[in-house]
């Protein structure tokens, strides 16, 4: 959930009639054996970052080059939001392979 999605808050609100499956604060997603730390923000630490886990948030705006500087840095923090993807989703595909073959 992101800081501008109030309607979520509501109590009438039913994510299912949406087409939405959940609605959560944090998640921690664990897929083809790597845990992936979902939040709409970004941490400066999160659950086994030392351990080759992934955050993955939006929030932030960045642009591509945020991206790129984590992957130089060996750290595994990826803005999913559109503005550091030229305006497109990104798989987890895609995110493994941006960190595991860059």
């Amino acid at each position: 959930m992101g800081n501008h999605d109030y309607f979520a808050r509501e109590k009438q609100f039913d994510p299912a009639a949406c087409g939405i499956e959940w609605v959560k604060m944090y998640h921690e997603l664990h897929w083809q054996e790597r845990t992936f730390v979902l939040c709409h923000y970004p941490f400066l630490s999160w659950n086994k970052d030392s351990h080759g886990s992934y955050n993955l948030h939006g929030h932030s705006h960045n642009f591509a080059e945020y991206n790129l500087q984590n992957r130089a840095s060996d750290r595994r923090q990826y803005d999913v939001g559109v503005d550091a993807n030229r305006f497109r989703p990104v798989s987890l595909e895609q995110i493994v392979r941006f960190f595991e073959e860059g």
